[in-house]
């Protein structure tokens, strides 16, 4: 996946990701589990704090605002409850590290860096707790939700390996710590794999969404580590994991995922996963609905989502899919 620097602004490109990670969690809030504004905000401020009330999600909703700080907060408390809290701890502790890991992105301020290895030290010992915690609750009776425990506790650890790799000193450190990361990763998706098999109508929707996103974490990590190859352009792992899941029932719950967040880019991935894994008809079914929830109408070679930093062209693992979606139009 050739990224095209000058194709476009790197800050339209943060600000439209910003967004969309802002939406993902409101729209589940609103359409699936059928909360108000009203009521989102009065969830964030017993939980977070006073900041998102209406004005402000009325703000979000016309353009005039791009974020809403502590809307996640809320998505993770509501729909990450278990008997333990151990979900919520994994996932709140995950969020800490992305915004520190986000403001060393933004800002190359030395003390950026400083703070997020501090936190990933943080982070580190807070889920060998929770680890820990988990053992001696695995003879405990009251084991509801015990698989979305251990599956966030897991994707947290991995998304932290994955931050380290980025800011790893040499090759075989980045290598060592993006291994641990994808397989953090697979276990994570594999423990919740019945939430696929039932779909987003009948599973959990934490359960759904942690799954597909640990699986295409997976897929992304490979992609970074065929990178690290002498011969990148193999893409020997990346095309193993696009095999393991360009299946139609996680192809199908990552589509109802994007659907529930009205977030595009959880399609194309998706459709990213099926075009490599050689299915270029369930790659065009993904391809097309990402269009459609960006709000792109016409030819899909025009569309330009601004959360992408590369041109559509240069997926070239989506080339079948988009001939196909051409003749479609035609």
């Amino acid at each position: 996946m050739e990224t095209i620097s000058n194709w476009k602004s790197p800050d339209t490109i943060v600000a439209a990701n910003r967004r969309l990670d802002s939406a993902a969690p409101l729209s589940i809030l609103r359409k699936h589990f059928g909360l108000s504004n009203d009521v989102i905000a009065e969830i964030h401020d017993e939980l977070v704090g006073p900041g998102l009330g209406r004005k402000v999600t009325w703000g979000f909703e016309t353009g005039q605002r791009d974020s809403l700080p502590g809307i996640f907060d809320v998505f993770v408390n509501y729909a990450a409850a278990t008997t333990s809290g151990i979900a919520k701890a994994a996932l709140k502790m995950e969020l800490a590290t992305r915004r520190a890991n986000n403001s060393h992105q933004f800002d190359p301020d030395p003390k950026n860096l400083i703070f997020l290895k501090r936190q990933l030290d943080d982070a580190n010992r807070h889920y060998a707790w929770l680890t820990r915690l988990l053992r001696l609750l695995q003879d405990s009776a009251a084991d509801t939700g015990r698989a979305l425990d251990h599956a966030s506790v897991e994707f947290a650890q991995g998304q932290a390996f994955i931050i380290r790799a980025r800011i790893a000193g040499d090759l075989e450190e980045k290598r060592h710590h993006l291994v641990t990361a994808s397989g953090l990763m697979a276990a994570a998706s594999d423990r919740l794999k019945q939430s696929v098999s039932d779909g987003a109508r009948i599973a959990e929707i934490m359960d759904v969404v942690l799954a597909v996103n640990a699986g295409l974490n997976e897929y992304f990590v490979a992609w970074e580590l065929d990178d690290l190859e002498e011969d990148p352009g193999a893409l020997v792992r990346a095309k193993n994991a696009a095999h393991k899941y360009a299946r139609p029932l996680f192809l199908k719950a990552a589509n109802d995922t994007a659907i529930k967040q009205n977030d595009g880019r959880v399609a194309f991935n998706a459709a990213s996963i099926a075009g490599l894994g050689n299915q270029p008809r369930l790659a065009a079914l993904s391809l097309a609905l990402a269009s459609k929830l960006d709000g792109h109408v016409g030819p899909i070679t025009e569309w330009e989502p601004a959360w992408l930093p590369e041109t559509l062209s240069s997926s070239t693992e989506l080339a079948d899919a988009m001939k196909i979606l051409n003749a479609k139009e035609k």
